[in-house]
Parts: C-alpha cells; structure tokens; sequence
C-alpha cells in the first residue's frame, strides 16, 4: 500500500497544475525500529532508520524504494503495472 500511495501522489504533485513548482521526493522502507523514551520524550534509532534517511536523501523528484521493499512479489506487480 505504502509503495502504491507513493506513486500516486507523485502523480498528483507532476500533474497538478497547483502542484509542479513543488520539488517533492517520497522514499518508502520498511523493517523494524529501536525505540527508547528519556525524558518523556520518544526517540527512534537503528539500522532501519539509518536506510531510511539515506534512500530519501536520493528521493529529489521521484518515488525511491529499499531493495527489502523492491524484493516483495506485490511492490513487483505493483510497479510492473505502474510503467
């Protein structure tokens, strides 16, 4: 779902005439996150959260996908029908 979104909305962001003066970029991962709370404040941390910021740094105009989400058979079928 989260892959299927993020193609439509960058649909809507290209082809919106309100909408093309913005440069958006959408990266969609997914894995487990380490979390601890200090201070009454909640923290997130860990490798899943590393690869992440590290994809969406690469997401300047365009939809990036981690290899983990690529390698599920529904995201392939969903981006083969997607082109």
């Amino acid at each position: 779902d989260a892959v299927r979104c993020a193609l439509q909305i960058m649909r809507v962001f290209k082809h919106g005439a309100d909408y093309r003066s913005l440069d958006i970029g959408l990266a969609v991962h997914r894995g487990r996150l380490l979390m601890a709370q200090q201070n009454g404040r909640i923290d997130y941390f860990g490798a899943t959260l590393r690869t992440a910021f590290n994809i969406s740094s690469q997401s300047q105009g365009k939809v990036v996908i981690s290899d983990v989400v690529a390698q599920d058979p529904v995201v392939r079928t969903e981006l083969a029908s997607s082109n």
